[in-house]
């Protein structure tokens, strides 16, 4: 069941305003302490892409353009053949 933001208490106002607030600064490059009626675009790094795809809750990538699925899938493959090398080059003495 969807609840609209008007419905929330007071408090819960003020969480989503906080919220709100903290994903324009961590995505939107937002510096501001208050919230900004327009700000963008959303801005993911390479490491935020390979664990949207490693996450099984966002996996599909549904949240993806085309363009960041296709980048975010290189990017895994990058590291995934980075980590193989890694471990095979690391000898083990026993």
């Amino acid at each position: 069941m969807t609840k609209l933001a008007s419905d929330f208490s007071d408090i819960g106002k003020e969480c989503h305003t906080r919220a709100r607030i903290e994903f324009q600064r961590r995505f939107l490059g937002s510096t501001s302490d208050t919230l900004l009626p327009k700000c963008g675009p959303v801005v993911i790094n390479e490491r935020q892409l390979v664990a949207a795809l490693l996450d099984l809750r966002t996996a599909r990538g549904g949240h993806l353009t085309p363009v960041q699925r296709t980048q975010a899938q290189a990017a895994l493959r990058t590291r995934h053949i980075a980590l193989g090398s890694q471990s095979q080059s690391v000898s083990v003495s026993l």
